[in-house]
């Protein structure tokens, strides 16, 4: 038995339920005789082990495309950076990163002459930097506090 939608009001409304339809990934094929779009044609019994096999490899395929995504996220979050790489993440000048260098105020790695920065230690020192709310502030207040009481 086949799923159909009544599109017989007017062209518009045939365009927008094909559009719809497309958009949920069904086949669309229009019949002009009785003005019905017909969707997904009904799968019998016997076509559940196909079915399922091509859903598992799937899944499989996506499972190994998220993994080799994360895998490069890892890549990139440890690499090294030169001066000019670490002003373009920092959005500082490359001379004001060597005067922060200088005062031992950035995590860095020295080799010879050369400069080197992890992103991730250049992520974090930023991260460090956060000034904390008022809210943020009193709570660390309120539970350094209780867990005085609590000692006593």
């Amino acid at each position: 038995m086949e799923k159909s939608i009544d599109y017989s009001e007017s062209k518009l409304a045939t365009e927008k339920a094909s559009q719809i339809l497309r958009s949920e990934g069904l086949d669309v094929t229009s019949d002009t005789s009785t003005k019905h779009i017909h969707t997904m044609k009904a799968y019998k019994f016997e076509d559940l082990p196909d079915i399922l096999g091509a859903l598992y490899l799937r899944i499989e395929n996506i499972e190994r495309i998220l993994k080799d995504y994360n895998k490069q996220d890892k890549v990139i979050d440890n690499d090294l950076l030169s001066i000019n790489e670490a002003s373009i993440l920092l959005k500082l000048s490359v001379a004001t990163i060597y005067s922060k260098v200088c005062r031992n105020e950035i995590p860095v790695n020295k080799q010879g002459k050369r400069l080197y920065f992890y992103r991730t230690e250049l992520l974090n020192w930023i991260k460090s930097g956060r000034i904390k709310t008022i809210s943020e502030i009193q709570r660390e207040v309120e539970a350094n506090f209780k867990s005085k009481q609590s000692i006593k």
